[in-house]
């Protein structure tokens, strides 16, 4: 899939639901993540209906994130954190 292509998907399942929505344009607005086969690859699922859509499983990329399974600079993963936090209401929270 086409990085506008997956743009687009995202954009369609978030559609209506602000939260959603504002986490999507966040991970978009910073697309070194959805570049990524390995973030791509696993935690976004893409399906069909009338329109291609696709969602982030946010649970599963933090945990992964969380875990060191997702490996980040430490201003990405923040931006992941924030993201998922707009979009599925998962804590934010700082590491001293």
């Amino acid at each position: 899939m086409t990085a506008p292509a997956l743009q687009a998907a995202l954009r369609a399942c978030a559609a209506g639901l602000y939260p959603l929505e504002a986490g999507v344009d966040l991970l978009i607005a910073h697309a070194w993540l959805l570049d990524r086969s390995d973030f791509r690859d696993r935690f976004v699922h893409h399906g069909i209906s009338i329109t291609d859509m696709a969602e982030i499983d946010w649970a599963a990329a933090i945990n992964a994130l969380d875990t060191g399974e997702l490996p980040c600079s430490g201003g990405e993963g923040r931006i992941l954190r924030l993201a998922a936090s707009l979009a599925s209401g998962i804590a934010v929270y700082a590491t001293l």
